[in-house]
């Protein structure tokens, strides 16, 4: 809401037997920060992250879309 951009972004994860998989997740962060630098890396990351996204975050809510993840692999669903 306070960041242009789309809501939702993906993000390439190791999952079990290390395979590489896509995750979903809700955008905390301006679609101008550094791209592939985890937040712990940035310099000043505060300056990085949305209002939205610092609520999202503290209150783990950013891994909610993680469930469509769950779904994918538990009931062989395409999304």
């Amino acid at each position: 809401m306070d960041s242009q951009g789309p809501v939702l972004f993906h993000q390439k994860r190791y999952g079990k037997n290390k395979v590489l998989f896509d995750i979903l997740k809700f955008r905390t962060m301006r679609i101008d920060t550094p791209k592939d630098t985890p937040t712990h890396l940035l310099e000043n990351p505060e300056q990085w992250i949305t209002s939205v996204g610092k609520v999202l975050r503290k209150t783990s809510l950013d891994e909610l879309p993680q469930i469509i993840n769950i779904l994918k692999v538990k009931c062989r669903v395409v999304i």
